[in-house]
């Protein structure tokens, strides 16, 4: 249990790190089915100016033969285009941790960190315009392939998510309409 706290804290960490080159209201939360962690994941993302973005997030895969893991994705995106419509391009890792043993004999499984593996990302995201009953919304779609066991192994991921500013924002609008 402490290296799980210790991973997610170092995850934390390492996205916070670039807390100041980034814009006040940068924060967004989000859900991620499928994706760089292998069922989904929820996510942490830090804008970085109006193009590059930072992400932590953490799964949960549960496995009968290995045993259950914690996976948690790190990545570096880039985002193309302006607007309501981009383009996003992004690589990092999956961090991974087993959680227990599973019913495989193998005396080398066992629990604690396994070897990360790479992930990728080119999607679409849309972020709608303001004024739109969705503003403050991320929505993505795209190919999430991960490298991992000297193999590619495409994928494919939604999520959505949104801003914290938009939320905070709705909270102040509610306030003053009291």
């Amino acid at each position: 249990m402490r290296r799980i706290s210790t991973l997610v804290s170092a995850a934390l960490l390492s996205a916070t790190l670039a807390a100041p080159l980034a814009a006040q209201g940068s924060d967004a939360f989000h859900v991620e089915a499928f994706g760089s962690a292998t069922l989904g994941s929820v996510n942490y993302e830090r804008m970085m100016g109006e193009s590059f973005s930072a992400r932590v997030g953490v799964g949960w895969l549960p496995r009968i033969d290995l045993g259950d893991q914690l996976q948690a994705p790190l990545m570096v995106n880039v985002l193309a285009g302006r607007g309501v419509h981009r383009l996003e391009a992004g690589a990092g890792a999956v961090l991974v941790y087993a959680l227990n043993r599973g019913l495989e004999e193998d005396a080398t499984v066992r629990t604690g960190f396994r070897t990360p593996y790479a992930a990728g990302t080119l999607a679409y995201r849309l972020e709608p315009a303001q004024g739109s009953a969705l503003h403050g919304g991320i929505y993505r779609a795209g190919f999430t392939p991960v490298y991992f066991d000297g193999e590619l192994h495409p994928s494919f991921g939604v999520s959505a998510g949104f801003y914290l500013a938009s939320l905070r924002g709705s909270r102040a609008a509610a306030v003053r309409s009291r």
